[in-house]
């Protein structure tokens, strides 16, 4: 460990982690019409946000004890 007070030179600059890949990933090829169903509010506002931070324009339903997800045309 090393002294927060010191300042050191000559330590080589860990490459750098962006995270683990979203869950949600795999929905980022969506086409117009298509649609995904998730069990959860919250799993709808996740992927919705997800999606529409990705430039996908998407719309939620509730649909029998699902919520779904379609992708729409982007307006």
């Amino acid at each position: 460990m090393k002294d927060t007070k010191t300042i050191y030179s000559g330590i080589p600059l860990p490459k750098d982690r962006r995270g683990s890949i979203s869950k949600w990933e795999k929905f980022k090829t969506m086409e117009v019409g298509q649609c995904v169903f998730v069990d959860t509010r919250s799993e709808a506002n996740s992927l919705t946000v997800y999606l529409e931070r990705h430039g996908l324009a998407v719309v939620t339903r509730k649909l029998d004890d699902q919520i779904g997800i379609w992708r729409v045309a982007d307006e």
